[in-house]
């Protein structure tokens, strides 16, 4: 039986801090389409932790997946120079997914998700990029991806990143349209994924704990 959630139903913002929502906070944005937003300290910690990867990066520090390749390519070193492509080209071998496309309340539901899993500060991602995500989830922006995919979340949330990056699609009356006009036509720039970002997306626990959420 599914739950009314009527505590969620009544929430009209969510403003993250901790990135410790409750559930009916979780449920009033992936279901509800409550409007989100960051708090001063989750962007103060974000931007800090981006600055301690730059500076490591200035240190010439080798990061897996930021200056090596990834899984047994590690022992290759990347370029500086090559960052951005090292994190599209993850996102892009990874956009594998098949199968039945998430339903709009599931895609919701894992946007929020990388949102919580990137915003506590520990990931090196850069603040606009989450800002994007959290504009695509106050207009409803939803990408198009299928929902079954390497160990059930890889290829989903790679789906997912290619339409930040503006090569995926995006649903527009019901149908998916590519991302980068739909993007533009609500004044939204793509992505242009820096180190560490296209790993971030497609790692950790993100989907499963989002559709075990719902």
């Amino acid at each position: 039986m599914e739950m009314s959630f009527k505590n969620a139903k009544k929430i009209q913002q969510v403003t993250i801090t901790d990135c410790m929502l409750t559930l009916d906070e979780f449920i009033a944005v992936a279901k509800f389409g409550a409007r989100v937003e960051f708090s001063q300290e989750m962007k103060e910690a974000v931007t800090a932790n981006r600055k301690l990867l730059e500076r490591f990066l200035d240190e010439g520090r080798i990061i897996y997946g930021v200056t090596t390749g990834f899984g047994e390519n590690v022992r290759y070193t990347i370029s500086p120079s090559d960052a951005t492509t090292l994190q599209e080209n993850i996102i892009r071998t990874h956009s594998v997914a098949v199968g039945e496309p998430l339903t709009r309340v599931q895609a919701r539901a894992i946007m929020l998700q990388t949102i919580l899993n990137a915003g506590k500060g520990h990931s090196g991602i850069r603040l606009e990029t989450l800002e994007l995500i959290r504009n695509m989830l106050n207009l409803d922006l939803i990408p198009y991806a299928p929902s079954e995919g390497s160990v059930g979340y890889l290829g989903v949330e790679a789906h997912l990143a290619m339409a930040y990056i503006g090569e995926g699609k995006i649903y527009e009356n019901g149908q998916p349209a590519p991302a980068l006009e739909i993007l533009k036509k609500h004044g939204l720039a793509p992505l242009k994924l820096s180190y560490k970002e296209g790993l971030t997306m497609t790692n950790g626990t993100i989907t499963v704990t989002a559709l075990g959420l719902l």
